[in-house]
């Protein structure tokens, strides 16, 4: 309707939003939202769980925070 690109990262530069978007959010949404082959080495489980990956699990808590922020 008022000709922005379909992107939220297209809309951010266009409209010149100092903090644009987080390329790695959208992999942090997915690593910890989306199931995951269940291997013998992840003992079958199909998600991957914040005790695997602690340095992702603090980025998506930092990255979910800032997101509320919308400031």
């Amino acid at each position: 309707m008022l000709a922005l690109p379909m992107s939220l990262e297209g809309a951010g530069t266009v409209l010149d939003i100092k903090r644009g978007k987080l390329k790695e959010g959208g992999d942090l949404i997915c690593y910890f939202c989306s199931p995951c082959a269940g291997t013998k080495a992840k003992g079958g489980r199909t998600r991957n769980l914040p005790e695997g990956a602690t340095w992702k699990w603090e980025r998506s808590k930092d990255y979910c925070v800032r997101d509320d922020n919308r400031a």
